[in-house]
Parts: structure tokens; sequence; C-alpha cells
């Protein structure tokens, strides 16, 4: 019995696949699935599956085993394919996750350059404003602004970028300008309604700590809409640097409250823990980080 095979039929009948599909996919009979799952259950010493003569459950036992089978055959692939890209260059499927804006404006066109690289790989970039976790979402690699929300992940700082308080000059005529962070409570706030808390927004200066509670006018969960809406004189808004630096030295928006600093939003790559990363996911680790421009970089 080749045991990985075995496992990876077991694993496949767990989740639902029928015996004959699962010696389709790994080019057998039916017979040798069977006899493979049998010798299972004769080395662990109990039963993995209770069935019957149209279906199949996991027993207690097959559920105890599931977990360490998935990764035993996970471990397996991603050593046989990092064999493989060692002599043939870089194959295999790779999932990447980042926020919209961000994705967009930073990660896609590195991304395509890296396929352009590596044509061996089956990518596919997911663009979303939500912290789904890697697993969760069938992640390989997630680019994420801000601090995640899980620590357990393997994490590589890229960079980082400040925040701005801004509103349009039309804005700012109709309703003023506010002189400190505590006035911000009085002006109509657009705030990103994924954020934990997005009716705080907390500044420094000089070492000193200002936390102001505002009362949200608007909110979304896209900070281009947020943007948007600035722009069209429907509010304040707190934004990355990189979105509204160009608009405030065009004039459309106006920069507020310049000697207070928002906190900055860290730029990380999150990875799987405790695991040996697959070569695909190394290498665009390094290319991301290569190809970081200077503005998600600035420190003021």
């Amino acid at each position: 019995m080749d045991r990985i095979d075995a496992l990876r039929a077991f694993v496949r009948l767990a989740e639902g696949e029928t015996f004959s599909a699962v010696a389709r996919s790994q080019r057998v009979g039916q017979p040798t699935v069977s006899k493979w799952i049998a010798a299972l259950e004769d080395e662990v010493g109990a039963r993995l599956l209770a069935r019957t003569t149209r279906e199949h459950q996991l027993t207690a036992a097959g559920r105890r085993l599931l977990d360490r089978a998935v990764q035993i055959v996970a471990l397996y692939d991603e050593a046989a394919a990092d064999a493989a890209s060692a002599a043939e260059g870089l194959r295999g499927r790779l999932r990447i996750g980042a926020p919209v804006v961000f994705g967009e404006r930073f990660v896609a066109g590195p991304v395509a350059e890296f396929c352009r690289q590596h044509p061996g790989l089956d990518v596919e970039l997911r663009l979303d404003d939500r912290y789904v976790g890697l697993v969760e979402a069938g992640l390989d690699l997630a680019v994420r602004v801000g601090t995640p929300r899980d620590s357990t992940y393997r994490a590589r700082r890229l960079g980082h970028t400040p925040r701005r308080v801004v509103a349009s000059p039309g804005y700012l005529k109709a309703h003023g300008r506010p002189g400190h962070p505590r006035d911000l409570k009085d002006h109509r706030c657009l705030t990103h309604s994924l954020l934990r808390v997005p009716d705080v927004w907390t500044f420094t200066k000089r070492g000193k700590r200002y936390r102001t509670r505002i009362a949200p006018k608007f909110g979304a969960n896209h900070s281009a809409v947020l943007r948007t809406m600035a722009l069209h004189d429907q509010g304040v808004a707190l934004l990355a640097a990189w979105l509204v630096d160009d608009d405030v030295r065009a004039g459309r928006l106006v920069r507020l409250l310049p000697s207070y600093r928002a906190p900055e939003a860290p730029v990380q790559l999150l990875m799987l823990p405790g695991r040996l990363q697959p070569a695909r996911v190394e290498a665009l680790t390094a290319h991301l980080a290569a190809c970081l421009p200077p503005a998600v970089k600035l420190t003021r």
C-alpha cells in the first residue's frame, strides 16, 4: 500500500466523494481504494469509515485521523512541487489576497509580472477589504494593510503608510475647518465600516495622545468610496496618504490637522504558520517586497 495514496483517498472520501469517484481521480480500480482504506484501518486498529451499500460516514477514529491526514497529504504535495520547481521552474496553484484599492494599485501589477516570469503557475488574486482568515479563504498568501486580527500567521512587514485627515474646499467653505481633533465631533465624518472601532479616531502630537469620538454621517466598506464622498463635499475622511496625496497636491482635497498624526498603517505579507513555505510562496513574497513602491514606505 502506498500510504500517501491511501491517505489521499481517505481525505477525499471524508470530504464526501464516492469510492468510484476517488478511484477515477487516482486512476485505480474501486477495489484498490477499498483495499487502501482497509489497510489503513488495520494499521490504525480502528474503523475509519462506517459504510453501507450507498454511503459512508466518518467514525470517531476517522474524524481524529482526518486533520493529520490532510496535513500529511498537503506537506507531501508541497515537497513534491518544490522538488519539481527546482528542476523545472515554479509550478502549482497560488492564491493571493489583498485589499481592493491597495491591491489594484500596488499588487496587481507586480503579480502580473510574476506570472510572466513563471508561466507554469496557476495564480488567482482575490481583492477583498474584509479581514478573512487565510485558511477560511483558501489563500496561500495575503497582503494586509493595518494590524492583522489573527497574530498566529507568519508575517513579513513590507512598509507602512501614514494616514491623512482630508476634506474638500467646498465642504470646508460650508462647515468650517477643524483646528483640533476634538472639533471633529461637530463635523460630518466619513468612516470605514470594517474598522474595529469606526467611530473613534486617534492622533498624537509631541507624544500626547488624543482620542476623538466622532459621529459618522456616512460609512462604506471601501476606501475609494470614502475618497469619492470627500471629493463631493460630503465630509471629513481619514484615509491613506497614497490614496489622497495627489488630490491634496491638486487642490481637490485639503489636508486637515497637519500637526496631529494618525497611527500609521503597517503593510504586511501574511503566510500560514508552522510550516515550510512552498517555493512559489517564498518567491512571490520576495517579489512583492522588491516591488513595493516608495509611496507605501513613507513615514510622514
